[in-house]
C-alpha cells in the first residue's frame, strides 16, 4: 500500500509540473474555435469543445462547434453551459432542474452539479483537476448526442487524458498522462517522452489536425475536427 501511494503521489506531482509548464506557454486569441472528437481505443469517444459556451438542444442544428444536438425531445436552443471566469453557468429560458430545484435564467454550476433538461435528459458537470478549470459533461440518462460521444470536455486552457481520477478523460489502462492545450482556437498536443504522432516521435507541442493518430506504449487515439 505504501509503494502504491508513493507512485500515485509521484505521478500527481509530474502532472502538476506539466500543467505549470503549460500555463507558461503564451497563447493567442482568435475568432475561430474548433471542436474535436477523440476516438480513444478501449475508452470511447469524447468531444472536446473549445467554444466559450455549449448550446444543448434537440436534433436539427447540424454538426457545428459549440453545439450539442441530443437525441431527445428538446427545443433546438434548450440550454447553454457558459464558461464564466474559472467557473460555469447554465442559461435557459425554458427552465431546467438543478439538483431538486427548477430554475430559469442564469445559475452558477458547482462541481458535481446535476441537471435535468426535461424529458428525462440528465447531465452532470465535473471539474476534476484543481489546477485546471476545464470541465467534463457526463450523460446521466440513456440519452446521447446525435453525433456519438461518451462525454464532453468543456476546455479552458488544458485537458488531461490519463489513468488518474482527476483527469478530464479517465483512461484506466494508460501508463502515462497526456496533456492537450488550447492555442489560437485550436487543440494542441504537448509532446513528451514516449509520444508518437502519425508514426513520428513527438517531443514538441504541435497542433492536432484532422485524422491525426497519437500513440504511446499502451494507448492510441485518433482525432477528428468539427470545424
Amino acid at each position: 500500500m505504501v509503494e502504491k501511494t508513493f507512485w500515485t503521489t509521484q505521478r500527481a506531482n509530474r502532472v502538476s509540473l506539466m500543467l505549470s509548464q503549460v500555463f507558461e506557454i503564451p497563447g493567442e486569441s482568435g475568432p475561430e474555435r474548433r471542436d474535436y472528437e477523440l476516438w480513444i481505443d478501449r475508452v470511447g469517444v469524447y468531444r472536446i469543445s473549445l467554444s466559450p459556451e455549449l448550446l444543448i438542444g434537440g436534433p436539427g442544428r447540424g454538426e457545428q462547434p459549440g453545439i450539442l444536438s441530443m437525441l431527445a425531445r428538446l427545443s433546438r436552443q434548450h440550454a447553454r453551459i457558459v464558461r464564466s471566469g474559472e467557473g460555469y453557468l447554465v442559461r435557459s429560458e425554458r427552465g431546467v432542474v438543478l439538483g431538486q430545484t427548477t430554475v430559469e435564467g442564469e445559475h452558477y454550476l458547482a462541481d458535481g452539479a446535476e441537471l435535468n433538461l426535461g424529458e428525462g435528459v440528465g447531465l452532470r458537470l465535473r471539474v476534476p483537476h484543481r489546477l485546471s478549470s476545464s470541465a467534463r459533461l457526463e450523460f446521466m440518462s440513456d440519452h446521447r448526442p446525435v453525433r456519438r460521444a461518451d462525454g464532453v470536455v468543456l476546455m479552458s486552457g488544458t485537458c488531461l487524458l490519463g489513468p488518474g481520477s482527476d483527469c478530464h478523460v479517465v483512461c484506466p489502462d494508460w501508463n502515462q498522462t497526456v496533456v492537450l492545450v488550447e492555442r489560437a482556437g485550436q487543440l494542441w498536443l504537448k509532446g513528451g517522452a514516449g509520444l508518437w504522432m502519425n508514426g513520428a516521435r513527438q517531443e514538441e507541442t504541435v497542433p492536432l489536425e484532422n485524422n491525426a493518430l497519437v500513440e504511446g506504449d499502451e494507448f492510441r487515439f485518433r482525432v477528428e475536427v468539427i470545424a
